[in-house]
């Protein structure tokens, strides 16, 4: 039997039901189910990256980046290693002052095999100046910046029989709105 997947990327959910080609309508993506778990992985580490940034937990990208990882993009070289992409963000968001809120927003997997996968993903990096409180809330006036972002993922199953990400191409910035003279010197 095959399945439908539906992914409502916008709150994070998956939705995975059997289905036949003539109950399905608009040529949605039929996945294995042995596929949709993979993707379920991915989703999963992009999760992980984005609470990472945010938390500031750069040890937990070891949950995220193969050992001998390689991300093109993230910088003027590129970074190569478990421990150049974790001092590369660190160095970037370590600034106590500087609050985000990273979030994967659409995630397309492909070329599923049982130890390797691709994605192409979208995400917004949003970047917070000082909060002001009105009337018992906070909220953030002309005092925010967003990246739109695009990433090319090729991800590796380890000897722990988890997926990570082994080659990264990006961020491609696709769009830019907001304040930027509330970002820190980088």
């Amino acid at each position: 039997m095959r399945y439908f997947i539906s992914i409502l990327s916008a709150i994070g959910f998956i939705i995975l039901s059997p289905c036949t080609y003539a109950q399905v309508t608009a040529n949605p993506v039929l996945l294995s189910p042995e596929d949709s778990i993979i993707l379920g992985a991915i989703n999963q580490i992009l999760s992980i990256f984005d609470l990472a940034l945010d938390t500031k937990n750069f040890d937990a990208l070891i949950d995220v980046y193969a050992a001998d990882a390689v991300i093109d993009g993230g910088g003027n070289s590129s970074l190569v290693g478990l421990p150049a992409i974790q001092n590369f963000y660190r160095n970037t968001f370590q600034n106590a002052s500087l609050k985000t809120e990273h979030t994967s927003t659409t995630v397309v997997g492909f070329n599923f095999t049982a130890t390797t996968a691709a994605s192409t993903n979208y995400a917004d990096a949003i970047y917070f100046g000082p909060a002001v409180l009105e009337r018992g809330g906070f909220f953030f006036p002309n005092q925010s910046v967003i990246f739109r972002e695009k990433f090319q993922n090729l991800y590796v199953k380890g000897s722990d029989g988890a997926f990570r990400i082994s080659r990264q191409t990006g961020p491609q910035i696709m769009s830019i709105e907001g304040n930027l003279d509330l970002l820190p010197p980088m």
